[in-house]
């Protein structure tokens, strides 16, 4: 009769006291890349009007208060995990909102927003508010709040940052990069 694999003798016990402390040794950070500077938006300085429109902010299931300040990138959906570029280059107390647009609202607009709620759904449930990410989420298929942003179009590959202080657009970029761009500028 031979053993079952989880029975007694098939593993060396000390084998995985050893695993276990090199485990405990290991870097499990990811490493992060930030655009290279030559295939990545640059961020231009500007004093622009900003009067954006009421919107709802998905993590927190809240109307969204006044963006006075902070990093607001409109985001196509194939773009929307370059969030986390601005995120990465933004000092901590910068707040960060994205906008996520479509070119395809009918279509598309409702994949995200149940990507969102379930995500949230689980998390809320999970960990206390305190612990929720440092990020407001729009989804804004009228694309108004990306209007506001100074937009006329947008696509499924948008990605525009802008920087918000004392209630006007001080920065602004467009294309690949652009969020960690806007993010990276400091007073």
């Amino acid at each position: 009769m031979s053993e079952a694999p989880g029975s007694a003798g098939f593993v060396d016990e000390f084998a995985v006291v050893a695993a276990c402390e090199r485990l405990a040794g290991l870097d499990l950070e990811e490493p992060w890349n930030p655009p290279h500077p030559a295939h990545a938006a640059a961020a231009a300085a500007c004093d622009e009007p900003w009067s954006p429109p009421p919107a709802h902010d998905a993590i927190q299931d809240a109307s969204l208060p006044a963006i006075d300040s902070g990093v607001v990138t409109v985001l196509g959906l194939g773009r929307a995990a370059s969030v986390e570029e601005a995120a990465r280059a933004a000092t901590p107390d910068t707040p960060i909102t994205a906008v996520l647009v479509t070119g395809r609202p009918q279509e598309l607009a409702d994949l995200p927003r149940l990507v969102v709620a379930e995500l949230m759904s689980c998390l809320r449930v999970a960990f206390p508010s305190s612990a929720w990410p440092d990020l407001a989420l729009v989804h804004d298929p009228a694309a108004t709040l990306a209007a506001a942003v100074g937009m006329t179009s947008v696509s499924d590959t948008t990605e525009t940052a802008v920087l918000v202080r004392d209630g006007r657009i001080a920065a602004r970029a467009e294309g690949f990069g652009a969020g960690h761009a806007v993010a990276s500028l400091r007073p």
